[in-house]
């Protein structure tokens, strides 16, 4: 006889997987739920299973994806529209790349504040009354008794090996005169676990950018870091992390293949 055995939906797994579609798609939502249980259900199963015990997660068909950046996470896209108007485009694509370990280009952000009208508010025009930038400065510029001399060492200078933390957070390492720095955790991972490749972005497991012990800094794919934010694994629980970085892993592996294809 045919063992026909009835799938169980327990409040552990409902509530699990309401709280994921509340915010994903049903597609993530379904391959979290298979990863965490161990199931295989079908993403129109699972949606069943949530809409047989009452939930409705009143978004409008494609509402989700709705002002969604194929190239920006949420974070990123965020990030942009805060500062775009202090920073300008090659001000804000540093402080991008600086804020999340990545290398998008100048005509990338372009593209993106066009294409959503994000408006600086600046007109590059001087307005009426408005005094030249050099006023007032005669003989400022202009080498004179005041000015630093060939071998000065201004007071403020920092000797090679120096460490700051910058305005995001990471500490940073003085490693070459006059002004070079590099991130301290890609430094300690390097020494630790071999030279990094363009593109690699060392991430802290724990989320804390002071902890620079080795076991905290795991290498990640750009691909990878872009899953990871936009399944927001900084504010996961610590049980669901290591199933978001395997989903964020075989997204970044499905991409790298559809662009293969075409």
């Amino acid at each position: 006889m045919l063992n026909m055995s009835k799938f169980m939906f327990t409040q552990e797994m409902y509530d699990y997987a309401t709280g994921l579609y509340s915010k994903l798609s049903i597609g993530e939502t379904t391959e979290l739920f298979n990863k965490k249980f161990g199931t295989n259900r079908k993403p129109e199963q699972l949606r069943g299973n949530m809409k047989a015990r009452g939930f409705r997660n009143g978004r409008t068909t494609g509402e989700i994806m709705k002002g969604v950046s194929k190239l920006f996470s949420k974070e990123q896209v965020k990030f942009i529209r805060d500062n775009y108007a202090a920073l300008g485009r090659k001000g804000l694509t540093k402080a991008l790349n600086d804020e999340f370990q990545t290398e998008f280009k100048v005509s990338q952000i372009v593209g993106f504040v066009k294409n959503n009208k994000i408006n600086s508010g600046r007109t590059g025009h001087f307005q009426k009354g408005q005094p030249s930038w050099s006023k007032g400065t005669k003989g400022i510029l202009k080498k004179n008794s005041g000015s630093f001399k060939k071998g000065n060492v201004p007071h403020n200078h920092k000797p090679v090996g120096s460490e700051r933390i910058n305005v995001d957070g990471y500490i940073e390492i003085k490693v070459a005169e006059p002004k070079r720095w590099e991130y301290k955790h890609r430094i300690i991972y390097q020494n630790n676990f071999g030279d990094l490749e363009v593109g690699d972005v060392v991430r802290f497991k724990d989320d804390n950018k002071l902890n620079l012990d080795p076991s905290n800094l795991i290498k990640i794919s750009r691909a990878e870091h872009h899953f990871l934010n936009k399944l927001g694994y900084s504010d996961a629980d610590i049980s669901l992390k290591p199933t978001i970085e395997l989903i964020a892993k075989i997204k970044a592996k499905e991409s790298e293949l559809r662009s293969t294809i075409k």
